[in-house]
């Protein structure tokens, strides 16, 4: 997963497209996109272990020291998303579909997408389509 994420920094090309900041956008957008990238590549392979989880320690640090992006006052840096219309940051669990699911399968084959997943399909498929 961190290879991943490195490569979304690295390919930050991927989060710059004309649909997400169109040549006349203010410089507001490329910085929200820039620092949400920054927030990804660095912090997003931290981990829990049995003591601390470095995600929550990053996210205080990150949004105490870098205060010109305003992050929403709950939860972590990692549990939002850019909302493409607004470009306000939103919850991962926001897009994520209700869960439905054939009663009559077995449990080994159902497969639920949480937001954390989800937050890496999003990246995925964004490196995908600009490669």
């Amino acid at each position: 997963m961190s290879i991943i994420l490195i490569l979304i920094f690295c390919d930050i090309d991927c989060l710059l497209t004309p649909q997400n900041l169109p040549p006349d956008c203010p410089k507001e957008w490329w910085e929200l996109y820039f620092v949400w990238a920054t927030i990804w590549a660095i912090g997003g392979s931290l981990y829990q272990d049995q003591m601390i989880d470095y995600r929550i320690e990053f996210s205080k640090w990150f949004v105490h020291e870098f205060k010109t992006i305003k992050f929403p006052p709950h939860g972590t840096i990692f549990d939002y998303s850019i909302e493409p219309q607004s470009k306000k940051f939103e919850l991962w669990s926001k897009l994520v579909d209700d869960v439905s699911f054939d009663p009559d399968l077995p449990v080994q084959v159902i497969s639920i997408l949480f937001y954390l997943l989800y937050s890496i399909k999003h990246f995925l498929v964004a490196i995908n389509i600009n490669q």
